[in-house]
């Protein structure tokens, strides 16, 4: 399993992870770089899992948030792992795309914005 978490600064509410087999994810870097798994590395894959969470929490922090609202992210962390442990309460989001499974892990304050 590959992970990547992000730290939502303002409003503090926490971390938002993403957890992502690594077979989906290779998929996924595939298609972004339209080259097979054999040309791409370990750091390509975790370049994209990393952005993908950015686009991810951003799009979710414009979502909940009043237009007059704005945010601030960290920089992501991705590696290969379980998320790590969290700070207060989450909440996990299952996503079944094709066979596998992704899971979103957004802080309980999320659900407060």
């Amino acid at each position: 399993m590959l992970c990547s978490i992000i730290e939502v600064g303002d409003p503090p509410i926490g971390e938002i992870g993403l957890l992502i087999p690594k077979a989906l994810m290779l998929k996924f870097t595939e298609a972004i770089h339209g080259l097979p798994a054999e040309e791409l590395g370990m750091p390509h894959i975790l370049d994209n899992l990393s952005e993908m969470l950015n686009t991810l929490a951003g799009r979710l922090l414009t979502y909940g948030l009043s237009t007059d609202r704005t945010f601030m992210l960290g920089i992501p962390s991705s590696g290969i792992g379980s998320l790590p442990p969290a700070a207060g309460t989450t909440r996990l989001i299952k996503f079944l795309v094709g066979e596998d499974f992704l899971i979103l892990s957004l802080p309980e304050k999320y659900w407060n914005l």
